[in-house]
Order: C-alpha cells, then sequence, then structure tokens
C-alpha cells in the first residue's frame, strides 16, 4: 500500500509538471503620476516609451514628460508648451542611437475650413538637450491634418506618414518663414501640387501582364520609323522604351537582360517586349516600375488572365465559406474563442467597401526636415505587431486590383510579399481597432470591443508556398466584462500576446 501511494505521488507529480504552465503576469509600479495640474483641460492619451532596460519616459497626457529609473525615481516633469500654455502630447516613438523621443500634439486653429479646424503637429525631441522644457530640444517640427499612422527612423532616414502629408514648420510651433506651411495663397499652392500630384495621366499606349517568370509588355506605336526610335534596351533593374520616353525608367525588380527578348509587330504597328524575371520568380509583380518612381507617361494596371482571375477567386474561398479552414475542418478557435463568432467574410464582396479598406496614408521621408519627399497616397492595412525585440519595420498597403495586401520593406521599399485577399477580409470587421503583421507569416486584426458582440482577434496565417488556402484562428480577446481594447505587445523569446483591455490583461500564447 505505502508503495502504491508513492507511485501515484510521483505519477501525478510527473503529470504537473507535463502541463504546459498558464503564464501569470507580475506588476510592479514605475510611477505614481501626481495629479492632473488643469483635470478640466483636454488631455491626450497616457503613453510610454521605453529608453534602456531600467528607465521609462512617461506621459500622462496633460502636456508633462517624467523619466523614471528602475528604483521608481522620477525626475521633475519636462512640460511641452505651446503659446505658453501646456500641450498634451502622446509619444510615438524612441530613438535610442540618437536619444530623440518623436510626440505629436493636437492644436486648435480658428479657420473657417472645418478640415482646418484640428491640426497635428509631429515632433522629434532630442532629450539630451531638454534641459528645462521639452521645447528646448525640439530637432524638427512638421504638420498635418490628420493624426499621424505611422512614425519610423530607417538607416538614417526618418519615414512618417498621415492621410494629408506633411509640410514644415518653425520648431516653436509658428509658421513664419516656412516655405508651403502658411494658409492663403500659399496653402492653396499646395493644394493645387497635392491634386495635380494625384491626378492619374491619360490613358498609356501600353499594357503589360505577367506569368511565374516573364513580364510581357506591349506598346502601341503610332508609327514605324527607325529602329533607334522603337527597339527598347533592357538593363537588370531599368529599361527604355524610346517611343514612350528617351530615359531609362526603374523596373519594379531586377530582371536578366540577356534572357529578355523583344519582337516587333508591323502589321499591329506593336511592340512586344518579354522580360526575364531575374531570381524572384514565381512572386507576383505589384507595378511594372518602381513604385517611388512616376512615369512621365503614365501608369496602367496589370492586364490580368481570365485563369489569372479564376485563381484569385479560389484563394478567397476560404474566407467566404462559413468558416471552413481547408474544406474539412472547422475555424481553428483558440481558447477563449466564441460559439458565436461572426463569419470572417459573409455573402459577396462590395468593391465600394473593400477598395477603401484601410486608412489613406501619403508617406513622407527625409534626412533633413528641409527636403520632404512624399509619395502618392495608398490604404495603409497593417504596421508591424509592436514587439519585443523591436520588429525590421516594414508596412502592408492594399493592391486594389488584385485585392491584395502587399508587405513592403519600409527602408528599401522592396516588395517582400503578399497577403492574398487582406483588403476583402478587413472590409467585414464592423470594429476595427488594430491591424498588425508579425514580419510574412500572418496578420492580426483586432476589433476594439466598444460595440456588443465585438472584442475578437482575427488571426490569419500566410499561405504555404503556392498554396491557395491558409489556416486561421479567431480568438476573443477584449469587449464584455474585459472592456474596450486599448494595445497589445508580442514577446518573441516566451511567444506570447499580451492585450490590455480596460478592465483586464489578456495572454495569449503560442501565437506561431
Amino acid at each position: 500500500s505505502t508503495h502504491s501511494t508513492h507511485d501515484e505521488n510521483a505519477t501525478t507529480q510527473q503529470q504537473q509538471q507535463n502541463q504546459p504552465r498558464t503564464p501569470s503576469p507580475h506588476y510592479n509600479p514605475l510611477l505614481a503620476f501626481p495629479p492632473l495640474l488643469n483635470a478640466d483641460k483636454a488631455f491626450d492619451t497616457p503613453s510610454a516609451a521605453s529608453l534602456n532596460s531600467t528607465q521609462w519616459a512617461l506621459s500622462d497626457g496633460s502636456g508633462r514628460l517624467f523619466v523614471c529609473g528602475g528604483a521608481g525615481n522620477a525626475d521633475r516633469a519636462k512640460e511641452l508648451l505651446y503659446n505658453g500654455n501646456l500641450s498634451p502630447f502622446f509619444i510615438h516613438l524612441y530613438v535610442p542611437s540618437l536619444n530623440t523621443l518623436v510626440i505629436s500634439t493636437t492644436l486648435t486653429f480658428d479657420s473657417d475650413d472645418v478640415t482646418k479646424k484640428t491640426q497635428f503637429d509631429l515632433l522629434a525631441v532630442d532629450l539630451a538637450s531638454a534641459s528645462e522644457t521639452l521645447n528646448d530640444g525640439v530637432l524638427w517640427r512638421l504638420r498635418t491634418l490628420d493624426y499621424p499612422c505611422l512614425v519610423d527612423y530607417v538607416d538614417g532616414e526618418w519615414v512618417v506618414g498621415s492621410a494629408s502629408g506633411f509640410c514644415g514648420v518653425e520648431k516653436d510651433g509658428s509658421i513664419e518663414g516656412v516655405a508651403g506651411a502658411a494658409d492663403g495663397a500659399t496653402d492653396a499652392e499646395q493644394t493645387q501640387k497635392g491634386e495635380q500630384a494625384n491626378q492619374r495621366h491619360p490613358p498609356a499606349q501600353y499594357g503589360w501582364s505577367q506569368d511565374d517568370d516573364t513580364v510581357t509588355v506591349s506598346v502601341k506605336l503610332d508609327h514605324i520609323g527607325e529602329k533607334n526610335s522603337y527597339a527598347p534596351v533592357i538593363h537588370t533593374n531599368q529599361i527604355k522604351l524610346p517611343s514612350l520616353n528617351p530615359e531609362f525608367v526603374p523596373l519594379y525588380a531586377d530582371v536578366d537582360p540577356e534572357e529578355s527578348t523583344w519582337t516587333l509587330n508591323r502589321q499591329l504597328s506593336l511592340l512586344e517586349v518579354d522580360l526575364s524575371k531575374k531570381s524572384q520568380s514565381h512572386v507576383r509583380w505589384v507595378d511594372l516600375f518602381d513604385q517611388s518612381f512616376t512615369p512621365p507617361f503614365g501608369t496602367v494596371d496589370e492586364t490580368r488572365s481570365k485563369e489569372d482571375l479564376e485563381e484569385a477567386l479560389q484563394s478567397m474561398e476560404k474566407y467566404t465559406q462559413e468558416g471552413l479552414v481547408d474544406g474539412t475542418q472547422e475555424p481553428q478557435l483558440r481558447p477563449g474563442g466564441l460559439n458565436d463568432i461572426p463569419s470572417l467574410a459573409k455573402g459577396e464582396m462590395d468593391d465600394s467597401v473593400d477598395s477603401s479598406v484601410g486608412k489613406t496614408m501619403v508617406m513622407t521621408r527625409f534626412r533633413d526636415v528641409s527636403e520632404l519627399t512624399a509619395y502618392p497616397a495608398h490604404q495603409l492595412l497593417s504596421t508591424p505587431l509592436p514587439s519585443y525585440p523591436s520588429p525590421h519595420p516594414s508596412i502592408v498597403i492594399s493592391h486594389d486590383v488584385s485585392l491584395s495586401g502587399t508587405l513592403f520593406d519600409l527602408g528599401t521599399l522592396s516588395h517582400l510579399d503578399t497577403f492574398a485577399a487582406l483588403p476583402f477580409v478587413m472590409a467585414s470587421k464592423r470594429d476595427l481597432r488594430f491591424a498588425y503583421h508579425l514580419s510574412n507569416s500572418l496578420v492580426v486584426v483586432f476589433e476594439g470591443g466598444k460595440i456588443e458582440g465585438a472584442g475578437n482577434a482575427y488571426i490569419y496565417y500566410q499561405c504555404e508556398g503556392d498554396g491557395v488556402s491558409a489556416a486561421q484562428s479567431v480568438v476573443q480577446i477584449g469587449g464584455h466584462q474585459k472592456g474596450a481594447l486599448l494595445g497589445v505587445s508580442y514577446f518573441h523569446s516566451k511567444h506570447l500576446l499580451v492585450a490590455l483591455c480596460e478592465n483586464c490583461l489578456v495572454i495569449l500564447s503560442n501565437l506561431i
């Protein structure tokens, strides 16, 4: 009997050891914010940034910044002022190599134009120089009509984005002496320039299509003259089409000039150029030319064959079925999932909805704030999942023609991968709060949990190889008694996704 009891205890202990441990958080107060000086005044969302392993920069949302160390002792508050008053701000980014904090603040102006009553300033603050106030350390200041949706620092270059683009203002927020920032005629000129930049060129006399290995360009010739007036010149990453433009233009990706060919159909006055994809065969080109370049002869969308369109529709079927993942399995509901979760994309597509999903973003890049480079507007679908360690900077934007989400490296602007049907499935979300991607492995779409039945996180995994279906998961993160979702973060070493809601902390394990 004694041996039997001992064996049972040993078995129980072994079973307990084999069971996965449930992660449990430990709470350590960093700083108790002093009472707000003007509780009745407008304030921003409290925010924070990790400066190093022991120090944090904390904002209470009133316009004050606190830097506290591991012992919990905080330096005195440093204020951001505008016209002599506290200016509430939100912390977007900390760049350790520059010891610089990037914050945004909301400004209100008297204007007959309702779209200009509320504007947003984005500021870079050198903490080492901010001796008395944050204003002392301002390195640059930009202004936009919409809340900044992208803030990053990549390879020595600032990358920012908002729906209306940015213009430079003085470090104190004034617009005197700043070209392109004043109201009146200058503002009208900026608007006119923006409209001209976004206007589509007249229909170009060319088209293009592709398969796994080749991109075919067809150019309609007005007349056939000397050979040098129409013969293309093909290099690895650029091409010259004399009938369209006398200069070389950059291609979307590298090609093999030796394997590329061209033919002239004199009867149809048609030049056909077959560009052999170099190293990335089987990878679809999103555009014919480099996306940072706007050809003077106009842009055209890819001509898709009937077979391509049927394949694209097939790849979307997994989202239109009642939760089927691979045709045989039920949806993968992780612990915490509900039985009454709405279908991920029920019914037919609505082009008017699907084409407008995401946030309109005008991306602006610069090294010197006096030389801003703005790019054409795109629909921003996803940014990197806030993680530790920090993820490589990238974005996912909507590609209207293929109804896919295209993943781009934010530094090189190179196309990394494609998430099939992502705009389509995102368009069905009623209460979209965040959309994040984890490299090219998956996209997580979070609902805010502010409306009844919402609060879910939809996880879309990448297709494997040339597959047309992929796994998907749904888990309830917020909503109900948990409250609205405030923010999320992912910890690579533990494979843990941590979600902060109004009333609780939710931890999801084994995301990958």
